[in-house]
């Protein structure tokens, strides 16, 4: 790997660039000494580059530096770049300036960066699998306990005759025990991996089934607005689908929190363009698609968390478990969808998944 050398005086400028550091830029000596070789420098780095060196220049000091430089292709690399200060016969009351050395570390930075993915996903998957363990121990005495609560509930529903209050309810017990009884099937399902029924199905019907989950979901502040029209046929799970749902109303009722607010789901026929695939990032193939969008206006996600919220175990609450929107995304991809976020911090969310059309 050819090594890129610089030398600059006493005053910052440089006054020398070897030849691999010309063949990198691809541009003539004379564009680069003085301050020319900046115009290279990453917009995003150019302020701490330049920081660094004039610090290190007032304190006579070694110092190093990272920024990403422009080749000769209009690719930026990274680059690692360590000065070090030039005194006439080694007498620190004689500063000539600065002798600098670059190596390009793009490669390896990429190396490393991938390296800690893949770590992070053996220890989420170690977590899973212990998960896993203790899940499967406790699910069947849980469901056992779901099962009778469901069961009382049905009883209850029945002995109470003409009572409408006291039978909305039962069914109402009755219908979060069923919803109890999903969530456990949905972690299981998480856990363990297990195959899933892929039948025809249409998304706005599996929707106005889980209607009355939706709702007990969201605090009565907030209302729930569902726009579907039309039939959207598509190979599905339709628990799969309905957890999907339930996870994403959840995450929006709770980025609202304890005030006024308003939570939109939605779906259309998405035909296939080149605007819907610059907006989803991926090649789609399939002739139209099925869009389902939920929609909120409460805190909004943040850049960081927007790269993590996938993640499993990664949470920003302070009781939550990070499973939810890592269930949503492990769905969709078993339903060979694509799925896009829009958010800004305060302004709230819009998540959009894209299912294939059946028969198209």
């Amino acid at each position: 790997m050819p090594v890129l050398i610089w030398i600059a005086d006493d005053t910052q400028n440089c006054v020398f660039f070897n030849a691999p550091w010309l063949m990198f830029t691809g541009r003539p000596l004379e564009r680069e000494i003085g301050f020319g070789w900046a115009e290279g420098v990453h917009p995003d780095d150019y302020d701490g580059c330049i920081g660094i060196a004039a610090a290190a220049f007032d304190e006579r000091a070694p110092f190093e530096r990272e920024y990403r430089l422009r080749r000769y292709d209009g690719v930026y690399r990274l680059l690692r770049d360590t000065g070090v200060p030039r005194f006439k016969n080694g007498s620190p009351s004689h500063f000539e300036g600065y002798i600098g050395s670059c190596v390009d570390i793009t490669d390896a930075h990429s190396m490393a960066e991938a390296y800690k993915v893949m770590e992070q996903r053996l220890l989420d998957s170690q977590k899973i699998e212990s998960l896993g363990v203790l899940v499967s121990g406790i699910a069947h005495d849980f469901n056992n306990l779901l099962a009778g609560l469901i069961g009382n509930a049905e009883l209850l529903e029945m002995e109470v005759g003409g009572n409408i209050k006291a039978q909305h309810t039962a069914h109402t017990i009755e219908q979060i025990s069923r919803s109890g009884v999903q969530m456990v099937r949905q972690l299981l399902d998480y856990v363990k991996s297990k195959p899933v029924t892929m039948n025809s199905i249409d998304l706005n019907a599996t929707i106005q089934d889980t209607l009355g989950l939706l709702n007990i979901s969201v605090d009565a502040l907030t209302t729930l607005d569902v726009q579907t029209d039309g039939a959207l046929p598509i190979i599905a799970d339709p628990t799969q689908i309905q957890q999907i749902l339930i996870n994403l109303v959840i995450n929006a009722a709770d980025a609202i929190g304890a005030k006024r607010g308003r939570i939109v789901v939605e779906t259309q026929r998405a035909a296939t363009s080149p605007t819907l695939r610059r907006l989803f990032q991926t090649p789609l193939r399939d002739p139209a698609y099925a869009l389902l969008a939920v929609t909120d206006n409460g805190v909004g996600i943040s850049d960081e968390v927007r790269e993590n919220i996938f993640r499993p175990f990664y949470t920003t609450k302070p009781h939550g478990h990070g499973l939810g929107l890592a269930s949503v995304a492990q769905i969709v991809a078993r339903h060979q969808g694509n799925m896009r976020i829009e958010s800004a911090h305060g302004c709230g969310t819009r998540f959009e998944i894209l299912f294939p059309l059946h028969n198209a």
